[in-house]
């Protein structure tokens, strides 16, 4: 029923929404099963409030991903079935250049890190090759809370790349040795003397 809320049209009511929903989960983080059973719905509204968000409202946007990261971390590997949609939704923030996006940014990587560390490789695997690039340019950003909550990222999905026993996917071997190119780049970046 809250998640209809998500859709109110003055984003001060979203917030006040959003806030209340963590409380819930705060609180319900024992019955996960009726938690569970609400993921649906939660994630259609706040997939819809990612994508019809206007630039005003970025306020309401970086809620969105911490709900999303709060609620990866009361129930994990509860977005295995939407994994794809969100990782869209968060690298098109990643994508923004508009004023003050740097925020926004973070909040968008600490959900990429959270749903990274709380969802299995196979869930996520299939949808790296898209998040390699964004996490790259995010991890060389000018903004050091954005470089470091994408280097962040990045150590965790080099750890999704293989599931435990398997062999990298012939897709991502590319992928890999950008990342590596960036993490070197910047750790060079970092060097004194």
């Amino acid at each position: 029923v809250a998640a209809m809320r998500f859709r109110d049209r003055e984003e001060v009511v979203r917030l006040d929404v959003f806030a209340a929903y963590g409380a819930l989960l705060g609180c319900a983080k024992k019955q996960g099963d009726a938690l569970a059973a609400e993921v649906p719905a939660l994630v259609k509204a706040l997939a819809r409030q990612l994508r019809e968000a206007k630039a005003k409202e970025g306020k309401a946007r970086m809620a969105a991903f911490g709900l999303l990261a709060q609620t990866c971390g009361v129930l994990p590997s509860c977005f295995a079935e939407q994994v794809g949609s969100l990782l869209d939704a968060a690298a098109a923030a990643l994508a923004e250049d508009a004023a003050g996006a740097g925020a926004m940014k973070v909040e968008a990587l600490n959900f990429i890190e959270v749903l990274l560390d709380t969802h299995a490789a196979g869930d996520v695997q299939p949808h790296l090759g898209v998040l390699i690039a964004p996490l790259c340019e995010a991890a060389n950003d000018k903004y050091y809370k954005v470089a470091a909550a994408g280097l962040a990222c990045i150590a965790q999905a080099l750890k999704a790349v293989r599931e435990p026993g398997g062999a990298v996917p012939a897709d991502l071997v590319t992928s890999i040795t950008s990342v590596s190119d960036v993490v070197a780049a910047r750790m060079a970046a970092t060097e004194c003397c």
